[in-house]
């Protein structure tokens, strides 16, 4: 059991260091990642009906942003997934 903290006495509890002063919340986070993921959906559309108006000069940079936009919305539903599993996972757990 020596290994499992090393420079540490038995009996000795370990310094406890104070988490980094957090720049944001969670929540605000969340927030902007979003705000992210809706303006690429934007940038997207635009780019579509750009391409659909004959004014879009690259289809390669249309299909581009519609496939970042895409990647970014599954990206969001897979971190909805994962929150909401974490909290059904607490709710579960005993008092």
């Amino acid at each position: 059991m020596s290994g499992i903290a090393p420079g540490a006495a038995p009996g000795q509890a370990l310094s406890r260091q104070e988490p980094a002063e957090a720049g944001q919340s969670f929540a605000a986070f969340l927030e902007e990642a979003l705000a992210r993921v809706e303006a690429q959906q934007r940038e997207a559309q635009a780019a579509a009906v750009r391409l659909a108006a004959g004014q879009a000069p690259d289809l390669a940079a249309v299909i581009l942003a519609s496939e970042k936009a895409t990647l970014s919305l599954q990206l969001a539903i897979a971190v909805r997934n994962k929150v909401i599993e974490a909290y059904q996972e607490i709710m579960r757990m005993p008092l």
